[in-house]
C-alpha cells in the first residue's frame, strides 16, 4: 500500500461509473412520482437483485484499486467530482457516496467485509462531511438542488436518505447526532408532503433507549403492495433511530465485531444471542483470518467474489439488508 496517483485515480473515478451506480440503486423514473412498492422492494427485497450489476460496474473497476492504497493515502475524492456549481454535481455526489457507502455492503462476504466497515465506510464519512460542510445553496443534499436536475420531489427524498447513510453507518455517536437532526428535517418535509405526523414521533422517546429495536424493525420492511410514501418514510426513519441506542450504550456496532478482528465483551456477546446473532459474521474460519490481519497490523487483499460470474449454486450471499431480512423470515 502506498501513495495515490491522483491521475490513475482519475480514469477510474469518472462521471460515468458515478452516474451508472446511481441508476443501477435508483433504478426507477427520476421525473414522476415513485412506486413505493418498488422502492421497498428494491432496498429491503432484493428485488430486482442490483449485486451484480454493482460487482460489475465497481468491484475491479474502483473499489478494489482503492483498496489497495490504504485507507490513509487515499486523496481528497471530492477532487473527481465537478464543481459544486455544476448542475450535475448533486447527482455526481451521490454516485460517489453509493460506491463508497452501498457497493461494498453489496458485494463484499468473509474476509472482505472488513473492507467494508473499516475502509470504505472511512472514506464515505470523510466524503459525505465535506458534502455538508458546503455553503447551504451548493450543498448536494438540497431537496430544491436534487429536483433542478429534474428530479420529482419523491425521488428527490429518496436520494436525500442516501446521502445520509454514512453517518448513520458511522460508530461515531457525534455522527449520529448530526444525523438524527439531518433526518428530523428530511421527516418534516415527508409530513409537509403527505399532510400528516409521523406517528413515530410518538414513540420516539423510547425508540431512543431501545437497543434491541434495529434487530426487531428492521425485520417488519412494509413490503407489500399499497404501501405509499408515508408507509415507507415513516418506517424507515424509525429505523434509523433505534440505530443510535446501540451506539449510545456500547460505543460501536457489536454485530460488527467479528467483521473487525474485536473480540466481544460479555455484555456484547449476550447482546448478540439476545438479537439471534443479526447481521453477525459467524464463519470460524473468516473470524480468525480476520483477527489475524488485525494483530499483524495487515490488510489481506480484496478477495474476488466468483459467484457474481457464475458459481456452482448461483447464489449470491453478500451482506445486504434484504439477505438479513430473508433469514429472518
Amino acid at each position: 500500500m502506498g501513495s495515490a496517483n491522483s491521475n490513475d485515480l482519475s480514469k477510474v473515478l469518472t462521471p460515468e461509473l458515478f452516474e451508472a451506480l446511481r441508476r443501477v440503486h435508483m433504478p426507477w423514473a427520476e421525473d414522476k412520482p415513485l412506486d413505493y412498492y418498488a422502492v421497498v422492494k428494491g432496498f429491503f427485497g432484493g428485488e430486482p437483485d442490483h449485486r451484480p450489476e454493482f460487482y460489475r460496474l465497481a468491484f475491479h473497476q474502483a473499489l478494489k484499486p482503492l483498496s489497495e492504497l490504504g485507507v490513509e493515502y487515499v486523496p481528497d475524492l471530492m477532487q473527481f467530482l465537478p464543481p459544486p456549481e455544476a448542475p450535475n454535481f448533486p447527482s455526481q455526489a451521490l454516485g460517489l457516496l453509493l460506491l463508497l457507502d452501498q457497493a461494498p455492503r453489496s458485494v463484499f462476504s468473509g474476509t472482505n467485509e472488513r473492507y467494508t466497515y473499516g475502509y470504505f465506510d472511512v472514506l464515505a464519512q470523510r466524503v459525505v462531511l465535506r458534502l455538508l460542510a458546503l455553503p447551504a445553496h451548493l450543498r448536494p443534499d438540497s431537496t430544491a438542488r436534487l429536483m433542478a436536475q429534474g428530479w420529482s420531489r419523491e425521488y428527490a427524498l429518496v436520494a436525500r436518505f442516501w446521502f445520509y447513510t454514512p453517518l448513520i453507518h458511522s460508530e461515531s455517536e457525534q455522527y449520529h447526532e448530526m444525523q438524527i437532526a439531518l433526518m428530523e428535517d428530511l421527516r418534516s418535509e415527508v409530513e409537509a408532503c403527505v399532510g400528516k405526523q409521523d406517528p413515530g414521533r410518538a414513540t420516539m422517546k423510547q425508540d431512543f433507549e431501545d437497543v434491541y429495536g434495529f434487530a426487531r424493525l428492521i425485520r417488519t420492511a412494509p413490503i407489500h403492495e399499497g404501501v405509499g410514501m408515508d408507509g415507507f418514510f415513516f418506517w424507515l426513519l424509525r429505523v434509523i433511530v433505534v440505530h443510535v441506542p446501540i451506539i449510545r450504550k456500547f460505543g460501536h456496532y457489536p454485530y460488527r465485531n467479528n467483521s473487525l478482528g474485536r473480540v466481544s465483551t460479555e455484555e456484547e456477546e449476550q447482546y448478540a444471542k439476545d438479537t439471534d446473532y443479526f447481521a453477525m459474521q459467524r464463519d470460524e474460519e473468516v473470524i480468525k483470518k480476520i483477527r489475524a490481519d488485525v494483530e499483524a497490523g495487515k490488510w489481506s487483499p480484496l478477495q474476488d467474489e466468483p459467484r457474481f460470474s457464475g458459481s456452482k449454486d448461483g447464489k449470491i450471499v453478500a451482506h445486504t439488508w434484504s439477505t438479513v431480512i430473508g433469514k429472518q423470515e
